[in-house]
């Protein structure tokens, strides 16, 4: 057969299968808007077993810490049967959109592996620039200074630091001349890979308190991932 036939065939075949797959997701792309003061949302995946077998749902694995999902109801569904899967998005530091994606790995045998994406627009009285601290293995440790700014003069400020690994040193410093807060996070050692969340008080006028989360990481420099265990 003709090699160019072979390849279109091949290509045909590909763009189709998820078509004809049979455990269907309705939908399989969610967007969701958090309000100034909401700090999480729940969000649904509904599925359908529309083959002659049962199916199961292997793993599902978010691209992102701040998306949780639920556990699965059951460990097979049969032809015919719905399910859903269930994820909880929690606010991060981060400005702007954000997309993320759930790399769902099933029992299919047309199409084993589906994405799912959440799309998320967040209004935020303020900002954490940049959005992360790091370092790499390695390279000399010491201080990185990230900025805290109110954004829309609602009065929030930060108030207290943590960190939720002993590498990491945070504390906040009085607010410069521009009105942002800096937020300096220092390396205590670069010789090994690791990682934590940096939380951060925000405290508005009336008193309320949230909390906002960046991560501090030693990457490993062959790598892109960073993983905050």
């Amino acid at each position: 057969m003709n090699t160019k036939i072979v390849t279109f065939l091949a290509v045909f075949f590909t763009i189709l299968c998820p078509l004809f797959a049979e455990i269907q997701w309705d939908p399989m792309e969610q967007s969701i808007t958090l309000a100034v003061n909401q700090q999480q949302a729940d969000i649904k995946f509904i599925f359908k077993n529309n083959g002659a077998e049962p199916i199961a749902i292997l793993s599902a694995v978010p691209s992102c810490s701040c998306l949780k999902l639920s556990t699965m109801e059951k460990e097979a569904y049969q032809p015919g049967e719905e399910g859903v899967l269930e994820a909880r998005y929690t606010r991060t530091s981060r400005a702007g959109p954000q997309n993320y994606k759930i790399t769902v790995t099933t029992t299919d045998p047309q199409n084993s592996t589906v994405t799912l994406r959440v799309n998320v627009a967040s209004t935020t009285n303020y900002v954490v620039t940049p959005s992360n601290a790091h370092w790499v293995m390695g390279a000399q440790s010491g201080s990185k200074v990230l900025l805290f700014r109110d954004i829309r003069q609602a009065g929030v400020r930060p108030t207290a630091v943590f960190s939720t690994d002993p590498n990491f040193v945070a504390e906040i410093q009085s607010k410069n001349d521009d009105g942002a807060y800096p937020i300096v996070i220092t390396a205590i050692s670069t010789e090994k890979v690791t990682a934590g969340f940096i939380y951060i008080d925000v405290t508005a006028e009336d008193g309320t308190v949230e909390k906002a989360r960046i991560v501090a990481a030693v990457k490993d420099p062959n790598s892109q991932r960073v993983i905050v265990r």
